[in-house]
């Protein structure tokens, strides 16, 4: 997944710093907490499955494998283009009229008519341009609770004496993503 667009950030830093108990931030505090906050989103974007954030994206993929694709990530807003291309040809534009979108919160996926697929090169490499992730007004709480978590956890971690291990995650930090996780059944189903 390729990201085109800005990311939103799912925690403000001064919001951040303040949750920490530091009234009146210097800017290197609010740059710093800003570093964390963009690391602690990332890891649980990447463990939930789910964007933090509505931003545009584009997925490759290779066709023949079926006529319903399954997005890797949830919730898809829309889909913007696809195109495909085979061997090196230029891309082509699929029509918007051969597919349409299923279940776009809960399991996204994308599906092809008869006629969309039979103009598509078998192994040909399919773009997909799409927007995905939730607006953060509506994003799922618990998610937006482990990017928090996790950023005090680094951020109080710089900031203490003794020895940290930063890459385990606390009980209460993966149980929030377990919550918030989504895995897509399969690439392709030929249903």
């Amino acid at each position: 997944m390729l990201t085109t667009s800005a990311i939103p950030a799912a925690v403000d830093p001064r919001e951040f710093l303040a949750d920490q108990g530091l009234f009146g931030p210097s800017d290197d505090q609010i740059a710093a907490a800003g570093r964390v906050l963009v690391a602690a989103q990332d890891t649980v974007e990447t463990a939930t499955g789910r964007p933090l954030g509505a931003r545009a994206v584009e997925f490759a993929a290779i066709a023949g494998l079926g006529c319903r694709w399954f997005s890797p990530v949830a919730p898809m807003a829309e889909v913007t283009s696809i195109t495909w291309s085979h061997r090196g040809s230029a891309p082509v534009l699929v029509d918007p009229a051969g597919y349409w979108l299923e279940a776009a919160h809960d399991e996204p996926q994308i599906v092809f008519d008869a006629a969309a697929l039979s103009a598509i090169a078998d192994g040909a490499r399919l773009t997909i341009a799409a927007t995905v992730g939730a607006d953060l007004e509506t994003s799922r709480s618990a998610a937006v609770q482990a990017v928090r978590l996790i950023a005090g956890e680094w951020f109080n971690a710089a900031l203490a004496v003794e020895e940290f291990n930063a890459a385990r995650l606390s009980m209460g930090a993966w149980r929030l993503i377990k919550q918030a996780r989504y895995r897509r059944p399969a690439e392709w189903d030929s249903a």
